[in-house]
C-alpha cells in the first residue's frame, strides 16, 4: 500500500502545469506577497501605517477560509478533474487495474489527493502566518499573548480547519470522479464538477424562491448540504450561529451532527465512485 501511495503522489506531482497553477500557486503567491510586504515595511513609512495585522493566531487561521471560497473550490475541482479524467483520456487506468483491486486504486487516489491538497494549504497557512508575525515585529504591532492555554485553543481551531479542508477536498474529488466516469474528458469533468460544487450552495436561492413564491419551506434541504454544514461547524467553533435566511424558529445543527452529515457525504461520494469504477470495462 505504501508503494501505491508513493506512486500516486509522484503521479500527482508529475502534473506540473496543473500542480503549479492550481495548487502550488497559492503558497508561492503568499510567499511573494509576504516577503514584499516585509521588505516594503522597511523602506516605506506608508506601508508601516496601513499594514493590517491581527493576532498571531489569525495569521495562521485566516488562510483556511480560502479552500471553501469560490476560487479555492474552483482550483480543487479543476485539479481533481484533471487527475481523474486524464486517466481515461490517456488510457492509464488499464495499466493499474491489472496489479491491484480497483477499489484499492480508487481509495488510494482519494486519500493521496486529499493529503496532497491539504499539504498545499498547510504551506499557505505557514507562509502567511510566519509572514504576519515577522511583519508585526517590523511595524511594532502587538500580536497578542502566547501561553499554553492559548496555544491549545489555536491547535484545536487549526485541526478543525484542516479537517474541513480534507473533507471538502474529498467531496469535490467525489464530484469530479463521478464526472470523469460519465464524460471521460477533462474539460467536461471540470464543468460537471463546477456545476455540482458551486451549484450546491445555490440551493439556498431555490429555498428562498420557494418560500417567497409558493410559501413552501425547503430550508431543511439546504441544511443537509456540505456548504451549510461546513459553515455551521466553523460558526459553532467561533461561538456564533450560521443560519442564512433561516425560517423563524430554525435550530442549527450541533457541531457533531454537522460532522456526521459531512461524513455521510464523503462516504457516499467515495463509495459511489468506487462502485462505478469497478463496473465498466476500461482495459480495452
Amino acid at each position: 500500500m505504501t508503494a501505491l501511495f508513493r506512486a500516486e503522489w509522484l503521479k500527482l506531482s508529475g502534473n506540473r502545469w496543473a500542480v503549479t497553477f492550481l495548487v502550488w500557486i497559492f503558497p508561492i503567491s503568499a510567499l511573494f506577497l509576504s516577503v514584499g510586504a516585509i521588505v516594503l515595511s522597511f523602506i516605506s513609512p506608508d506601508v508601516r501605517q496601513v499594514a493590517q495585522i491581527t493576532t498571531w493566531q489569525n495569521g495562521f487561521l485566516n488562510p483556511w477560509s480560502f479552500p471553501n471560497s469560490e476560487i479555492g473550490r474552483f482550483a480543487i475541482v479543476a485539479f481533481t478533474a484533471i487527475v481523474f479524467a486524464s486517466e481515461y483520456q490517456q488510457g492509464t487506468w488499464k495499466n493499474l487495474i491489472t496489479r491491484r483491486q480497483r477499489w484499492v486504486i480508487m481509495a488510494n487516489k482519494f486519500l493521496t489527493l486529499g493529503l496532497f491538497i491539504t499539504l498545499a494549504f498547510i504551506l499557505l497557512s505557514l507562509v502567511i502566518g510566519v509572514g504576519s508575525v515577522i511583519l508585526g515585529q517590523v511595524v511594532g504591532h502587538p500580536m497578542g499573548a502566547f501561553d499554553m492555554t492559548i496555544f491549545g485553543t489555536f491547535l484545536r481551531d487549526l485541526s478543525l480547519q484542516m479537517s474541513l479542508t480534507f473533507a471538502g477536498t474529498f467531496i469535490s474529488a467525489g464530484y469530479a470522479a463521478i464526472g470523469a466516469m460519465l464524460s471521460r474528458h477533462v474539460m467536461a469533468t471540470i464543468i460537471i464538477g463546477m456545476v455540482a460544487t458551486l451549484g450546491e450552495p445555490s440551493t439556498l436561492l431555490i429555498v428562498s424562491l420557494a418560500r417567497g413564491l409558493f410559501k413552501i419551506d425547503l430550508y431543511g434541504l439546504y441544511a443537509f448540504t456540505p456548504s451549510y454544514n461546513m459553515g455551521n461547524i466553523t460558526a459553532s467553533q467561533m461561538g456564533t450561529v450560521f443560519a442564512p435566511v433561516a425560517p423563524e424558529g430554525f435550530i442549527p445543527f450541533s457541531q457533531t451532527a454537522s460532522w456526521l452529515i459531512l461524513l455521510v457525504w464523503v462516504v457516499a461520494l467515495i463509495g459511489l465512485s468506487i462502485h462505478n469504477f469497478t463496473r465498466p470495462d476500461i482495459t480495452s
